[in-house]
């Protein structure tokens, strides 16, 4: 009974500051009240910009180097000091419209993936791109994103198709293909994915299935959980 009392109270409690809006931990001594200063950087590729539509950015582990891709098939890489962005290096890849791109955990390399089967690897330390001539045993006909692990050794790559396939980052070989599920004319239907800060576990948004937590050593999905007010989550 005194639990069940403690419960009851517990639970009015929480009614009680989702009712209110008063400040739950009081006014705050770095903010101002009324105004925030807000102060618009220099375009991050403003000394060359991408002549299709810019597909997306992503920062190098050292918060110093951003990347800046599209259509165009190049990815731009830039120092961000907010000033003058200097480009370092232009990546041009002859057949791959990039729609995917990203860093790997420690930075060396960088994985670029688009509408083609095809993918790549570029060294920024030796300046060397590696062209992977797609996965063995998949017909996919190109890629949207790619997910390094923050643990290092094992890529998500999300393909055209919705399918979610874990690759080696060091043979460039599939792994597993993870059955996310999904409605509609999609297959599989993922609309999102992002490893776990340790890279232990991988979050898929699935279309009209939620989200799925997948253990990426066992290849497993542990959990499942849905966001009733999303439509296209991301």
């Amino acid at each position: 009974d005194d639990a069940d009392d403690v419960l009851a109270r517990g639970r009015e409690d929480a009614l009680a500051l989702l009712r209110s809006g008063a400040p739950i931990l009081g006014a705050s001594t770095v903010l101002p009240p009324d105004t925030l200063s807000i102060r618009r950087l220099t375009d991050l590729n403003h000394q060359e910009r991408c002549e299709s539509g810019a597909q997306g950015v992503h920062w190098h582990p050292n918060g110093r180097i951003a990347r800046g891709g599209g259509s165009d098939r190049s990815a731009r890489l830039f120092r961000t000091d907010g000033t003058s962005n200097p480009k370092l290096q232009a990546i041009h890849l002859p057949r791959v419209p990039i729609e995917g791109a990203a860093f790997s955990h420690d930075g060396a390399p960088a994985f670029l993936a688009g509408r083609n089967k095809q993918w790549a690897v570029f060294d920024l330390h030796r300046g060397a791109l590696q062209m992977v001539p797609g996965l063995a045993g998949r017909a996919d006909k190109g890629y949207t994103h790619v997910l390094p692990s923050p643990a290092g050794g094992v890529l998500a790559i999300v393909g055209k198709s919705g399918a979610v396939v874990l690759v080696s980052s060091i043979t460039k070989q599939l792994l597993a293909t993870l059955a996310t599920g999904g409605s509609g004319s999609a297959k599989h239907g993922t609309q999102a994915a992002c490893f776990s800060a340790d890279g232990a576990y991988l979050h898929v948004s699935a279309e009209g299935q939620g989200v799925r937590v997948w253990d990426v050593r066992r290849r497993r999905c542990v959990h499942t959980w849905q966001e009733r007010g999303g439509l296209h989550c991301t």
